[in-house]
């Protein structure tokens, strides 16, 4: 079993840095690095050592605030979630 996580590990791996050398070529490296950061955010576990709004607030920093320095678009980001769960505008 030891043998099967490692390869998947290591293929998730793998296309992961293919992934990421696609969007560098696509200039929107930033969207996969703002996602790997939100899965760690996800993975952390609350601990008295782990400051979780520390955390946010780097991501917020990095990829969110108005100008960040790998600001993402989360309109779209967040129209494409939204449509994704089904959402319905309700009056």
């Amino acid at each position: 079993m030891t043998v099967l996580h490692d390869s998947v590990y290591a293929f998730a791996t793998v296309g992961r840095q293919c992934f990421r050398e696609f969007l560098k070529s696509e200039f929107s490296e930033e969207n996969i690095e703002f996602w790997i950061a939100c899965e760690d955010y996800k993975n952390l576990k609350t601990t008295p050592t782990t400051n979780l709004t520390v955390s946010a607030q780097k991501i917020f920093a990095e990829f969110v605030a108005h100008q960040a320095p790998r600001e993402v678009s989360l309109l779209k980001l967040l129209e494409t979630a939204v449509r994704a769960d089904g959402w319905k505008k309700r009056s």
